[in-house]
């Protein structure tokens, strides 16, 4: 299972905790892939992870799986060359946020990744969301979804882009 984190240092906390999360319930190995970048010019704390941290996160994940594996990919140069001086830079969220928009241009990344937020926990085995064939259905936002479903009724192959909630409340 291809997993996506995007993050600096200040949310190692985070990463260690969802994939201890996501570790405790899956019997697949893990392929994290954790997009980091060196943005101090935005804000002195934008420092990318550290390799220290990597290596904490491979020895956790290992002692529960030897074939799980995480991986820090730099891409500070594609970050500036695609986003550099945007306005996203000083939005409410952090610039780590856009990274995600870059998978396709890492030839290091395989070519199905399951991105997450780095402050999310798993509630249940998330190789049911990783294995979903979503090739046959369109992707909706949470407001075209109604309440009491995540397919819409007059689209039979959408699905919600809040299906995590639905399938781990």
């Amino acid at each position: 299972m291809n997993l996506l984190l995007c993050g600096n240092k200040k949310v190692f906390d985070g990463a260690l905790t969802e994939l201890i999360s996501i570790a405790n319930r899956t019997a697949e190995p893990i392929h994290c892939y954790i997009f980091t970048m060196n943005l101090t010019r935005v804000k002195p704390e934008y420092e990318p992870i550290e390799d220290n941290q990597i290596q904490i996160l491979n020895q956790v994940l290992k002692n529960k799986n030897p074939n799980h594996q995480v991986k820090k990919i730099e891409i500070t140069a594609l970050y500036e060359k695609e986003f550099g001086q945007s306005k996203n830079e000083n939005a409410y969220c952090t610039p780590y946020t856009l990274l995600r928009l870059l998978a396709d241009k890492i030839p290091e990344t395989p070519d199905k990744l399951l991105y997450l937020d780095i402050d999310m926990m798993a509630g249940g085995d998330i190789a049911k969301l990783y294995h979903m064939d979503i090739f046959s259905m369109e992707i909706t936002p949470k407001h075209l979804q109604t309440p009491s479903s995540v397919v819409m009724p007059s689209t039979p192959n959408a699905i919600s882009s809040s299906l995590i909630q639905k399938m781990y409340p």
